[in-house]
C-alpha cells in the first residue's frame, strides 16, 4: 500500500510539472535567461553545422576572429548537438532532453531522500517538493547547463552519502565520478565536494587504527576525480577575457550600498520565493531545528550541513557584486545542501500528531502552486529584456537569406540573442556606434550580406546609403538592408 502510494506521489508530481509547462516544450528560446540560453543554443548549433569537437563551442559573433569560447565543458551542448544530428534541429528536442535530465535529477532525490529516511513515503514526498522549487522548476526545460550540473551534483551527493553509510569501494568511485561531471559541467558545483572534505578529517581524526590508510584512500580516489576538472579549467579560464565572473568582489566593486540593496534582493526575493518557495522554506526550518535538537541529520553529523552551507554562501557573497539581482541560477549548488535539511523537515513532519501533520501535508500542497504563481510568467519575451520587436518580427527576420550568410548586427549586447533569432553569423555593435567606414571594411574582408538595425542614428550617417543595395524588411523598430557586394563599396 505504501509503495503504491509512493509511485503515484511521484507520478503526479511528474505529471503535473509536464502539463504545467506543456505549451514551453515547443516556445522558442524567449524570455528569462535568453542571454544564456542563446548562447548556449549557439554551441548546440555549431556543434551540429560545422565543429562537432567537444573541445571547440563557439559562438556566432565575428568580431574578434576566432569564435571559440569555452567556458564550461560542453557535455550538455555536445550532447544534444549529437541527438540533434539525428533527429534534426528543433527546440523540442533540446527542450526535451533537458527535462530528462530533470527527471534523473528527481530520481537522485528520491534515493538520496530513501537512504535517509528509509521512508519511501517521505522519499516521494521529496521529490514532489523538489519538482516545484522554483528555479529548477523553471530551469527543467531551458536551455543552459546549470540543470546538468545539479543533475551531476545530486547524485554525487547520493553516492557520497550512500558511501559514508555503506563503506563501499564502488559507492566512493562514482562519487568522485559525479562530482567531476558535475564541476566540468559547471564550476560552481564543485563546492559540493566540502562533503567529501569534511569526511577526509572525519576519518583522518576518527578513533580507529585503521584512520589514516582509510582517510589516504578516500582522498586519493577524490584528487583523482577532480584531475580532469582541474586541467580543463587551468587550459580555459586565462582566455575568460571577457568574464568578470571569477573575479568577485576584487574588482570593480560597485561600493556598499548598492551592495547591500543586492543583498536584500536575494535575502527577501531570491532564496525564498525563486530558489526555495515560502514552503519549502518553512520545511527547511525544521529540518534546521531537529539537526540543532538532534545533534545530527540522520546517520550523519550536522556539520555536513552546516559547513558546505557556509562555503556556499561565502560563493555567494563573492559573486554577488557581478551577478547584482536575480540570476538565481548561480545558486543551484545551494539545492543538494538545502535538501538534506528539507528532507528532515519533511520527514519528521509527517510523524507529528493531529495539526501539525495537517500543516505538513498543506505546506506541499502549497509547493505547485506558490512554484507556478512565480514561474508562470517568464516564458514572455518581456523578461529577456531586451527590444520586443526582436520576438515580435522574429518569423520575418529569420526567414531571410539562408544561415550560411553573414550579417551585421545593431544594439545586441549579449553578442548573441538577435544573431540567435535571425539563425547568422555576424558583427555586433551597440550604443549607436558602427561609423560607415567599419561597415564598407566588413563588407569588404569578411563579404557580410545584411545588416539589421534598430538605430536611427546609424542609419542617418553620412553615407550609410553608399553600403546600401535596398531595404527588404521593416517591422517595428527593426530595419532589415541588403547591403552592397564588395565589389561595389568604395573605401
Amino acid at each position: 500500500m505504501k509503495n503504491a502510494k509512493a509511485i503515484l506521489i511521484v507520478a503526479a508530481a511528474v505529471l503535473l510539472s509536464i502539463f504545467l509547462r506543456l505549451e514551453v516544450f515547443t516556445l522558442p528560446i524567449q524570455g528569462k535567461d535568453m542571454w544564456r540560453q542563446s548562447k548556449t543554443a549557439w554551441n548546440i548549433r555549431y556543434f551540429i553545422r560545422q565543429d562537432a569537437n567537444i573541445l571547440n563551442p563557439r559562438q556566432p559573433f565575428l568580431n574578434d576572429g576566432d569564435n571559440i569560447v569555452r567556458y564550461e565543458f560542453p557535455i550538455m551542448q555536445w550532447s544534444i548537438a549529437m541527438v540533434e544530428k539525428i533527429t534534426g534541429e528543433h527546440i523540442l528536442v533540446e527542450r526535451i532532453i533537458v527535462y530528462l535530465f530533470s527527471l534523473l535529477t528527481l530520481l537522485a532525490v528520491f534515493k538520496l531522500a530513501l537512504l535517509f529516511t528509509e521512508d519511501i513515503l517521505s522519499a516521494a514526498l521529496s521529490v514532489w517538493a523538489f519538482a516545484f522549487m522554483p528555479t529548477f522548476f523553471y530551469n527543467a526545460t531551458s536551455i543552459m547547463p546549470d540543470l546538468l550540473g545539479l543533475c551531476f551534483g545530486m547524485w554525487y551527493t547520493f553516492f557520497f552519502f550512500r558511501h559514508v553509510k555503506s563503506g563501499k569501494t564502488s559507492d566512493l568511485i562514482l562519487s568522485g565520478v559525479f562530482i567531476a561531471l558535475a564541476g566540468l559541467t559547471k564550476l560552481p558545483f564543485i563546492l559540493l565536494g566540502t562533503f567529501s572534505l569534511l569526511r577526509f578529517f572525519e576519518l583522518a581524526f576518527a578513533k580507529h587504527e585503521l584512520r589514516w590508510q582509510k582517510a589516504i584512500r578516500f582522498g586519493a580516489t577524490n584528487a583523482l576525480a577532480l584531475i580532469p576538472v582541474i586541467a580543463w579549467y587551468k587550459f580555459v579560464i586565462p582566455g575568460w577575457t571577457d568574464n568578470n565572473i571569477t573575479e568577485g568582489m576584487m574588482k570593480s566593486f560597485v561600493g556598499w550600498p548598492l551592495f547591500i540593496e543586492f543583498l536584500k534582493n536575494h535575502i527577501y526575493v531570491n532564496f525564498p520565493m525563486e530558489i526555495l518557495n515560502y514552503a519549502a522554506l518553512i520545511l527547511l526550518f525544521v529540518g534546521i531545528f531537529y539537526s540543532l535538537r538532534e545533534g545530527k541529520i540522520f546517520f550523519v553529523r550536522k556539520m555536513y550541513f552546516y559547513i558546505p552551507l557556509l562555503i556556499l554562501f561565502i560563493y555567494f557573497f563573492y559573486i554577488l557584486n557581478v551577478i547584482r539581482e536575480g540570476h538565481e541560477y548561480y545558486f543551484m549548488p545551494f539545492y543538494p545542501v538545502f535538501m538534506l535539511c528539507i528532507i528532515l523537515g519533511l520527514h519528521r513532519g509527517l510523524h507529528w500528531k493531529g495539526i501539525g501533520k495537517g500543516v505538513a501535508w498543506a505546506l506541499l500542497i502549497a509547493m505547485p502552486i506558490l512554484c507556478w504563481n512565480r514561474e508562470k510568467d517568464y516564458w514572455d519575451p518581456k523578461f529577456a529584456y531586451f527590444n520586443p520587436d526582436f520576438f515580435t518580427c522574429r518569423d520575418q527576420l529569420s526567414a531571410i537569406g539562408t544561415n550560411t550568410d553573414k550579417a551585421i548586427v545593431i544594439n545586441d549586447e549579449s553578442l548573441s540573442i538577435f544573431l540567435y533569432i535571425i539563425d547568422k553569423e555576424g558583427f555586433v555593435f551597440w550604443n549607436n556606434n558602427l561609423p560607415v567606414l567599419w561597415i564598407k571594411d566588413i563588407i569588404k574582408r569578411e563579404h557580410a550580406q545584411y545588416l539589421y538595425s534598430d538605430s536611427r542614428a546609424i542609419e542617418e550617417q553620412e553615407g550609410f546609403d553608399t553600403c546600401i543595395s535596398e531595404i527588404i524588411l521593416e517591422c517595428g523598430s527593426i530595419k532589415v538592408f541588403k547591403l552592397k557586394s564588395p565589389d561595389e563599396i568604395q573605401m
